[in-house]
């Protein structure tokens, strides 16, 4: 008996693992015999028709198929194949098919190529038990018979059988679609962005795109198509839109965007859940993906009862610019849509329909919006503490009584602060002596004398969370001027410069990690100076916690598009100076580390122009500084580094260049500012030496304002992903 137990205890665990290994964890890539480059034996050929049902190998066939070579055919035809050298080509009734190892309930999206062969009208059925479509098979998208389909579907069982049907009865038994690859892909779960409202807004989650060829994926409109193989997402009307990557075009953000390829005749659109009444903010991206689309071009986005026209002129060599429309939802659920009202075609070739480019789509609530910019008045209740610290604008001055002209008498006479040494309460303007304090965030500010400092008892602080302090600190006289910031256990002193902007309105950023639930915050000037009122000036300190940081699906790069980082003020702002990593233990930009001597800068959409989101990177120390990461990779695999540059729109112009670094590859990134506003897209294909990469980027010039010689600036760097190149 326990022989009988242990054999079948061994057949179980045999079986579990055969049958666990029978499905891969994650489909993407050809069906097997998918490129038909395993062709029948010659004695199951007559000429070109294959003869037997299962002569093709690993597909079923039925009816009349050929396998056909691509160049020029008998009767003057030419076969473009341009994936490989072979495909099958289906006569009238005639169809392929093959049993595919799936999970069931989950779901795939088949990409295939098929091409018109004759110039009668071609319809080809794809199917699996209980679900199929007939899609029309056009011509009109790419002339060189390079189009390319995508079909979803949702899986019934663990083996479906796909099958690809030509319905048509022809004069010409033999005319028919051409099929030259066909490739699976199982779609992962959409997850939200942290307040964004619209699933799959980047367009990363799609179909298969083959590696060695690609004129994009045609998504046929949903009368055609029960399950989307672009999830989140509805294409509307009675033609396709096109799904293309970023290896093979120029893309605004991240690996994929769609092309709006059939004019007023299609529409992509998504419904997204909205409050009634409640304002919202739909931004987006628009521009041309570098194949020759040329023209002027307008998408047209809707959002409740609000429309706007966005107008881009492409001159067909990559570009794209920011969109944004703020709506107010009139029920529990609103469409988006998007559309281009105007027909385009490649400027070499008038038969080669093409469109603008649409990406990086955002619904956010503008309560959302201002939670994450606004100033509060307390630091002491916020589930995710933002803001000033109490007072720490100092627009609450000392009583008179306890002030001898400007210097503050008694160590708690500042309303919410504990003083020490010689410290000052100025208003800006014209001081004695001919000096001048720029105050640009409010009217009064501290300034410290020799060995004097300020500090705050912060509370409601969460032990092991990181928190950043943005403060501004201005030197006030010609001497070199160092400020200490410590809470217990962690200190640094930062170097108080005035090079990164002339008006006095330089902003710094420190962070730290909270130990207890309430720290002491501590301000010091260290200096020993001639004069004991010479110190640094400070007319702003704010708190901000920082928010874990989640991987987008795919990229390799944690915060890319620099969206976690520190508090930057409302009402005014130059940018956040983030000092190198020799000077700050903990970074102020999570996932970041500053190198080099200087800093760079921490940018906002409120106030500069960046490429995608709410904030960027301006790199405003030529080559004193430089930011990197370093991301986990897989030693001799390939990756792609993407990433946008372009001005701040802050007067900064000239002939800039960003250099980035991964591996042993290296890319130069030129671009001519006018310092109004503008970006273009990068990309960086290189192999991995190592379990660990370091990506690095600087810029290779130093730069000023055309207005101001004395405000250095530079080029601005957004949008930084890695991610695996396909196979």
């Amino acid at each position: 008996m326990s022989a009988f137990l242990l054999f079948l205890l061994c057949f179980l665990f045999f079986f579990s693992r055969l049958s666990s290994a029978a499905v891969p964890a994650y489909l993407d890539g050809l069906l097997p015999n998918g490129n038909f480059e395993q062709p029948p034996k010659p004695s199951n050929l007559r000429k070109t028709v294959i003869i037997g049902r299962y002569s093709l190998p690993k597909w079923e066939i039925s009816g009349l198929v050929e396998y056909v070579s691509g160049g020029p055919q008998p009767r003057g035809f030419y076969f473009a194949i341009p994936r490989g050298s072979h495909a099958a080509r289906l006569g009238n009734e005639a169809s392929i098919s093959q049993v595919v190892r799936v999970k069931a309930g989950k779901l795939y999206s088949l990409t295939f190529a098929a091409t018109r062969t004759c110039a009668q009208d071609e319809v080809l059925r794809v199917s699996i038990p209980g679900q199929s479509s007939d899609l029309p098979i056009q011509t009109l998208y790419s002339t060189d018979g390079g189009d390319t389909y995508a079909w979803a579907f949702k899986a019934p069982s663990n083996r479906v059988k796909v099958t690809f049907h030509n319905t048509g009865i022809q004069e010409d038994p033999t005319c028919g679609p051409l099929l030259d690859a066909v490739a699976i892909k199982e779609m992962q779960p959409l997850r939200y962005t942290r307040g964004n409202l619209v699933k799959n807004g980047e367009f990363d989650i799609g179909p298969h795109i083959f590696k060695n060829y690609s004129t994009g994926v045609l998504l046929l409109p949903k009368k055609q198509d029960k399950h989307s193989p672009l999830p989140g997402w509805i294409v509307e009307s009675i033609k396709p839109v096109k799904y293309i990557d970023s290896k093979h075009f120029t893309v605004p953000s991240g690996s994929a965007a769609i092309e709006l390829v059939g004019g007023r005749e299609c529409a992509i659109a998504q419904i997204i859940r909205t409050v009634p009444n409640k304002i919202y903010s739909l931004s987006f991206m628009v521009g041309d993906a570098k194949n020759g689309c040329h023209g002027t071009m307008v998408v047209e986005a809707f959002a409740a009862r609000s429309t706007l026209k966005v107008d881009f002129t492409s001159l067909g060599n990559g570009g794209f610019k920011k969109a944004n429309m703020r709506f107010k939802a009139i029920s529990a659920r609103t469409r988006i849509t998007f559309y281009s009202p105007y027909y385009h075609t490649k400027l070499y070739d008038y038969g080669h329909i093409c469109g603008p480019v649409v990406d990086n789509v955002r619904v956010v609530s503008v309560s959302f919006i201002i939670l994450l910019s606004s100033n509060y008045s307390s630091a002491a209740a916020s589930p995710h503490l933002q803001g000033y610290l109490a007072n720490g604008n100092f627009e609450l001055g000392p009583r008179p009584s306890n002030m001898k002209k400007t210097v503050i008498k008694g160590r708690s006479s500042l309303p919410k602060w504990d003083i020490s040494g010689v410290v000052e309460y100025v208003k800006g303007g014209p001081q004695p002596g001919g000096l001048y304090l720029a105050i640009p965030r409010g009217i009064h500010a501290v300034r410290l004398g020799n060995e004097a400092s300020i500090s705050q008892v912060v509370t409601h602080l969460k032990p092991g969370s990181t928190y950043i302090l943005t403060f501004a600190a201005t030197r006030t006289c010609a001497q070199d001027e160092v400020l200490r910031v410590s809470v217990p256990g962690q200190t640094d002193d930062l170097p108080i410069q005035t090079v990164f902007s002339t008006d006095g309105a330089d902003t710094y950023a420190w962070a730290f990690k909270a130990t207890l639930t309430s720290l002491r915050i501590t301000f010091h000037n260290i200096g020993t100076e001639e004069d004991p009122t010479c110190g640094p000036l400070l007319d702003a300190i704010a708190i901000k916690e920082m928010l874990p940081i989640r991987y987008t699906r795919g990229n390799l790069v944690k915060n890319g598009d620099f969206e976690v980082g520190p508090h930057v003020y409302k009402n005014f702002s130059t940018g956040v100076l983030v000092l190198p990593q020799q000077e700050d233990q903990i970074s102020p930009l999570p996932g970041w580390i500053i190198e080099s001597l200087k800093p760079v800068k921490y940018i906002d959409s409120r106030h500069f122009y960046v490429p995608s989101g709410h904030t960027a990177v301006e790199l405003v120390s030529g080559r004193e500084s430089a930011i990197a990461q370093i991301i986990r990779t897989v030693p001799n695999k390939f990756y792609y580094l993407n990433f946008t540059i372009g001005d701040a729109k802050n007067g900064c112009r000239g002939s800039m260049m960003v250099e980035a670094f991964a591996a042993r590859g290296t890319i130069k990134v030129p671009y001519t500012s006018q310092g109004k506003g503008g970006f273009r897209t990068a990309s960086l294909r290189f192999q991995a030496i190592s379990a660990r990469t370091r990506i690095t980027f600087y810029s290779a010039f130093y730069h000023s304002r055309f207005d101001n010689y004395g405000h250095v600036c530079g080029p601005v760097l957004d949008n930084v992903g890695v991610f695996a190149a396909r196979k």
